[in-house]
């Protein structure tokens, strides 16, 4: 059977994705090099208690290295209750499906050439490779 598991907050998540991974018989340090995370971070992503958290850049290949996907289902239940909480919206007010930039971009010309112009003469930059720090061997001040 595949691997299920209800989730409602971040910690269940954490505890499902190291519970696969168990299942999966896959080391930390195997996941890391499969998914090409740093070497140990999967160990403090799904440590009981984490010292780093899922982000946009860990979150995906985690969830591809174990296999899995992110299904989001709705609880009628809860959303019931907030829809009792909220105070409904008055669409004068919101721009729902606005779209901001909803012209076509400026086309800027690549064919116009910008002409160079050269450096005046005498001005070449001066390599300073030959100099040293010498540092006094009594301290800091001498």
């Amino acid at each position: 059977m595949a691997f299920t598991r209800m989730v409602s907050d971040y910690s269940e998540l954490v505890n499902a994705l190291r519970d696969r991974a168990i299942e999966m018989r896959i080391s930390r340090l195997d996941i890391d090099e499969i998914s090409g995370l740093q070497s140990g971070y999967s160990s403090k992503l799904l440590s009981l208690q984490p010292a780093k958290i899922f982000g946009p850049i860990s979150m995906g290949p985690m969830l591809e290295v174990l296999g899995l996907r992110v299904v989001l289902v709705e609880d009628t239940g809860l959303t019931k209750a907030t829809e009792r909480r909220r105070t409904p919206v008055d669409k004068s007010n919101q721009r729902f499906g606005n779209r901001n930039n909803s012209r076509p971009p400026l086309k800027i010309e690549s064919s116009v050439e910008v002409p160079r112009i050269a450096a005046p003469p005498g001005n070449e930059p001066t390599s300073h490779a030959h100099l040293r720090v010498i540092q006094n061997k009594r301290g800091k001040w001498g």
